[in-house]
């Protein structure tokens, strides 16, 4: 809001106006000022409606000599100017929404289906994509390859060879493809699927969850033993609590081996050890032994030794 100058011109003529040689002038007049700032409010809230009116007008009327309007750029900036109106509105909206939320869906039925698949097919993930350019359904892959196919009787064929004196050699059995594994996410998806009520669901989840965390990799090539999926979580609240859920079913015939795998790998280690022990003390011995000169040096001494015998 700007004083005119008629505006000025009336202060100076009322002796009320303090004029500065820099900076603009003061009303020291408090009634005089009042009725003056009216007036430029009103000046200037006329000067607004005739904009706008003329706006209006210009925007309905066909413009001459001037390319048509795009229907696009006009149906954007109606768009725009709306969504700046609503922006109000979504404050309180989202507000709204978390009061429904906490007051309606804090405790829920533990043996609701929708409950139930929401959590069971969230934590298995989307279904497995061959393509070697995503990763999508790389978890499912991992749990089907590096358990549902070891423990699955179904899903691996016996190839022991027969010796020439019709035994049997050692035993070998062929897993499937470990880089698609698509009969074991097959068979997984089945076993999932086939759960009728929310705490089916729920145990065939940890089923297949838990055959990879415990299945040994020994049965496979050293290539395909990738380590079991670490299930991350806040105060690693899942882990403990998977452990807590399949640590009382694994058979005692897995823990013995895992118990001997571990032993086997203690004496490695021991041996290993050992032998590297015996090396360092080998050699710190030997640079202990005195200084007697090298090989050449002594040659060199007997050969002097031998030509001055011969002179």
């Amino acid at each position: 809001m700007r004083f005119t100058d008629e505006d000025v011109d009336q202060a100076r003529a009322a002796g009320v106006l303090i004029e500065f040689q820099q900076g603009r002038p003061i009303i020291v007049d408090r009634p005089l000022y009042r009725e003056l700032v009216k007036g430029a409010i009103k000046r200037t809230h006329d000067d607004f409606e005739t904009k706008v009116a003329a706006a209006a007008k210009e925007k309905k009327s066909p413009r001459v000599g001037k390319a048509p309007v795009d229907p696009v750029t006009v149906a954007k900036r109606e768009r725009d100017a709306q969504l700046r109106e609503l922006t109000d509105q979504a404050h309180g909206a989202n507000l709204d929404l978390g009061h429904a939320l906490v007051h309606n869906l804090t405790t829920v039925d533990p043996r609701d289906m929708d409950v139930a698949r929401f959590f069971v097919y969230a934590l298995l993930g989307a279904d497995h994509d061959s393509s070697p350019y995503t990763q999508t359904g790389e978890r499912i892959a991992r749990i089907a390859a590096g358990g549902i196919r070891l423990v699955v009787d179904e899903l691996r064929t016996d190839v022991t060879k027969t010796r020439k004196d019709s035994s049997r050699g050692r035993v070998r059995i062929d897993y499937g493809e470990h880089r698609d594994p698509q009969a074991a996410i097959a068979w997984l998806w089945k076993y999932i699927d086939a759960g009728k009520s929310a705490g089916e669901l729920y145990g065939r989840a940890l089923v297949v969850i838990a055959a990879e965390q415990h299945a040994t990799r020994l049965v496979v090539p050293s290539g395909q033993r990738m380590p079991a999926t670490r299930w991350c979580s806040h105060k690693d609240l899942a882990a403990k609590a998977l452990k807590k859920l399949a640590g009382p079913h694994v058979p005692a015939s897995l823990s013995k081996l895992e118990q001997a795998v571990k032993r086997a790998h203690s004496a490695f280690e021991k041996a290993e050890t050992a032998a590297r022990d015996k090396r360092v003390a080998e050699r710190e011995a030997v640079e202990a032994e005195p200084d007697n000169g090298t090989v050449d040096e002594q040659f060199d001494e007997d050969l002097d030794e031998d030509l001055d015998e011969a002179a």
